[in-house]
C-alpha cells in the first residue's frame, strides 16, 4: 500500500540527473540496489515519486506517497522533544543509506538522492520520518560544487553529515575513486557501520592495489576478450541513451498532453446512455398519466395503484384530520418526495443517540455535510464534504489541493457551529492519474452524526437521488458566506440541495465506477455527498461535464464502493449498509372531500367532458 503525501510543482532544473535522466525516475531500480544494502527502515525515509514531466504548458510535477499510513505532519510542525527524537532516527536511517555511495554502478545515484530541495521538506508518518523532495536542488545550488556544497549543509547535512555534498555524478565519484566521502562530526559511523576514517582508508587501499575504483572493468590482457567490452558497453549506453531521448517525456519527445477524463469516447457512450434513460422516463410519464385517475378523495393514482410519491393511497376511511399517515414508498418513484416529508428512523442516523421521533431526511443531510474552505497564500478555495465518523469528514483530493505549502483547511456547518481547522489524513488523486479523488480530513474535538454509506454495487438505474453542497453560484448571493470569507467563523452559509434520478452507472476504469444522475450540480458541489431516498451516501459528488449534442450538463458521482476502497487501511470505520431501499414518507396534507353534485356523484367525477380549448 502507498498513502499519498503531498504533490511539488517542479522548477525546471532543479532534479538532479545522473546520465541525463532524472535521478526521481531510478526510483524502482535505486530501491532495489539499498534494500540489498540497507534496513528497509531505511530504504523508506525516501518517499516514493510518481513524477509527471511538464511541457509548454504546465510544468513538471511530482506527486510523493509514503509507505505508511495515517497522518503525515512536518518534522517542524512536532513538539521539540518529538523534533530531536525523529532527528536521531532521520540521522542513522541516512547514514545506513549512504552504503550505496561507495557502489560503482550506483554510487552517483545515491549521492543525488542524498540531496533535498527545502529543508521543509521532511514529514512524519506514523512515528516514521519521511524524505519528500529528494534528489532535487534549486537551480542555483547546482551552479558549482561550492553552491551545492552550501546548500547540502543548510539540508540534508543537517542529518548526514558529510564533509561535502555527496557525488551526484560518474565523474565526480571517479575523482573520489568510490569512497564514501568521509563524515565530519567524531563517531559517526561510516557508510558500512565502520569508522568514518577506516572506511575511507579501505577504498583507498583498494584502489593501490587494484590502480582503479572497486568495481571498475581492468584491461589485464589487451589480446583477450576484455578488449571487447569497453566498445560493447559504449555502443548499449549509447542505444539506452537513444532510447530515452526518444521516449515521451523527455526533453526531446515532450510527453503527449493528458488525455480527457472521461475520454470522449466513454462521454458519448455515457451521454447516449443517459438519453436513452431519459426517453425511457418520458415514456413512463406519458403511459403514468395517460392511465392516471383521480379518486374520490382527491389522490392521482398511476396504473401501478400508488401516487407519483410511490404510495399507496389513503383509503377514507382511514382519513383521521390532523394524523399524519406514514407510508412505504417505492425508490423509484415517478416524483420524489420532498426530503422534509421522507423520514429516517433513529436506528438509520449513525453516529446520534437514540430518539424516539425520527428525523426527516434533510435535517439528516444537513446535520452531515459541511462546507470546505481552503485558504492558500496568495487564493482561496471552496468545496463540500460530508461526515463518515464523529470527526472524519471525506471530501474530493482536488478541494483541498491548493497552490503553496502553507494552505489550511477549514470546515463549518450548522452541526459545529463555527469553522473548524482541520487536518487531511489520506489522498488520492488526481483522477486520471490515479483512477481516484478521494481525501479523508480529520476534524479536531468534532463530534458530528455521520453518513451510513451505501456498501452494495447493485443497480440504482432510475432511483431517486439528492446532491447536497455548497455550489459557488449560491454561495455568492449567501450573505453569511460573505461574512464568513471576510473572517468571521461563525457564519454559517445555508446548504443547498437538489433532487434527480440516477442515468447511467459506467466503470471507466478498473477503479473508477461512476454514476450519472439528473440532480444538478456546479462548482462548489465536489466533494459533497450523492443520498438515495434511505439517507445512505450512494456517491461522492466530484465533475460535471457538457452534453454538446443534448445542451444538457452530465453530473458525475464516483461510486460508494470506490470510496469504501480508498478508506480501507485508513483510521476510518465508515458505518456501511447493502440492503435495499424502501423510503418512508409521510403523506402530503390530504385535500378536503369531494362535495356530491346533484346526480349524487362526487363533484367534478364523471360530469361532461370539458370544452375544448379555443385556437385563440
Amino acid at each position: 500500500m502507498r498513502y499519498y503525501l503531498t504533490k511539488t510543482t517542479v522548477e525546471p532544473g532543479s532534479m538532479l540527473e545522473v546520465a541525463g535522466t532524472p535521478v526521481l525516475a531510478r526510483y524502482d531500480a535505486l530501491v532495489r540496489h539499498l534494500e540489498g544494502l540497507a534496513d528497509p527502515a531505511s530504504v523508506g525515509v525516501l518517499a516514493e515519486p510518481l513524477l509527471s514531466y511538464g511541457n509548454d504548458v504546465a510544468p513538471a510535477t511530482v506527486v510523493w506517497y509514503s509507505s505508511y499510513p495515517g497522518e503525515a505532519r512536518r518534522l517542524a510542525d512536532l513538539p521539540p522533544e518529538r523534533q530531536e527524537a525523529m532527528q536521531a532516527t532521520l540521522r542513522a536511517r541516512l547514514v545506513d543509506l549512504a552504503n550505496g555511495l561507495s557502489d560503482p554502478d550506483f554510487g552517483p545515484s545515491v549521492g543525488a538522492a542524498l540531496n533535498m530541495l527545502d529543508p521543509q521538506d521532511i514529514y512524519v508518518v506514523d512515528g516514521q520520518p519521511v524524505l519528500v523532495g529528494w534528489g532535487m536542488a534549486p537551480p542555483e545550488a547546482n551552479v558549482s560544487a561550492a553552491a551545492r556544497n552550501r546548500h547540502f549543509a543548510r539540508t540534508m547535512g543537517r542529518y548526514l553529515p558529510l564533509a561535502e555534498a555527496p557525488p551526484v555524478t560518474p565523474e565526480e565519484w571517479r575523482s573520489r575513486r568510490g569512497a564514501a566521502p568521509a563524515m565530519e562530526a567524531a563517531g559517526v559511523a561510516g557508510a558500512a557501520g565502520t569508522p568514518a576514517g577506516a572506511a575511507a582508508g579501505s577504498a583507498a587501499a583498494a584502489t593501490e592495489e587494484n590502480g582503479a575504483p572497486p568495481g571498475a572493468v581492468v584491461e589485464r590482457n589487451r589480446r583477450g576478450g576484455w578488449r571487447w567490452l569497453p566498445l560493447c558497453l559504449l555502443l548499449v549506453l549509447s542505444g539506452l541513451a537513444l532510447w530515452w531521448l526518444l521516449s515521451p517525456g523527455t526533453r526531446v519527445m515532450p510527453p503527449e498532453p493528458p488525455a480527457a477524463f472521461p475520454s470522449d469516447n466513454d462521454a458519448l457512450q455515457i451521454a447516449r446512455e443517459a438519453n436513452a434513460a431519459l426517453e425511457a422516463r418520458a415514456a413512463e410519464l406519458e403511459a403514468a398519466i395517460a392511465g392516471a385517475r383521480c379518486t374520490v378523495q382527491g389522490d392521482l393514482v398511476l396504473p401501478d395503484g400508488r401516487t407519483p410519491e410511490g404510495l399507496l393511497p389513503i383509503p377514507a376511511e382511514n382519513r383521521e384530520e390532523g394524523e399524519p399517515r406514514i407510508g412505504e414508498a417505492r425508490p423509484d418513484a415517478l416524483l420524489p418526495a420532498a426530503p422534509g416529508r421522507v423520514e429516517v428512523p433513529a436506528e438509520a442516523r449513525a453516529g446520534e443517540e437514540a430518539v424516539e421521533d425520527p428525523a426527516t431526511l434533510f435535517d439528516l443531510i444537513d446535520k452531515r455535510t459541511a462546507l470546505i474552505v481552503v485558504r492558500g497564500a496568495a487564493s482561496s478555495g471552496i468545496g463540500s464534504g460530508f461526515f463518515i465518523g464523529p470527526d472524519l469528514l471525506v471530501t474530493n483530493d482536488h478541494v483541498v489541493t491548493a497552490p503553496g505549502a502553507q494552505s489550511r483547511v477549514y470546515v463549518i456547518n450548522e452541526h459545529l457551529g463555527r469553522a473548524r481547522e482541520a487536518q487531511v489524513l489520506n489522498r488520492l488523486g488526481p483522477l486520471e492519474e490515479a483512477g481516484g479523488d478521494f481525501a479523508l480530513v480529520r476534524v479536531p474535538q468534532a463530534d458530528s452524526p455521520f453518513f451510513t454509506v451505501r456498501s452494495t454495487a447493485e443497480t440504482m438505474r432510475l432511483q431517486n437521488v439528492i446532491a447536497a453542497g455548497y455550489p459557488g453560484v449560491v454561495m455568492d448571493t449567501d450573505a453569511n458566506f460573505a461574512r464568513l470569507m471576510a473572517g468571521n467563523p461563525d457564519a454559517i452559509p445555508a446548504l443547498s440541495v437538489t433532487d434527480g434520478i440516477v442515468n447511467v452507472e459506467q466503470n471507466l476504469g478498473p477503479t473508477t465506477r461512476v454514476i450519472v444522475h439528473t440532480a444538478q450540480i456546479s462548482t462548489g458541489n465536489s466533494g459533497g455527498p450523492l443520498v438515495d431516498a434511505c439517507g445512505r451516501v450512494v456517491g461522492i459528488n466530484t465533475f460535471g461535464r457538457p452534453d454538446e449534442n443534448t445542451n444538457r450538463f452530465l453530473n458525475f458521482a464516483l461510486a460508494s464502493t470506490d470510496l469504501l476502497r480508498f478508506l480501507q487501511g485508513t483510521v476510518a470505520e465508515p458505518a456501511r449498509s447493502d440492503g435495499p431501499c424502501t423510503p418512508r414518507v409521510r403523506a402530503a396534507a390530504p385535500p378536503p372531500l369531494l362535495e356530491p353534485d346533484a346526480d349524487g356523484d362526487p363533484a367534478g367525477t364523471d360530469g361532461p367532458e370539458p370544452a375544448a380549448p379555443s385556437s385563440q
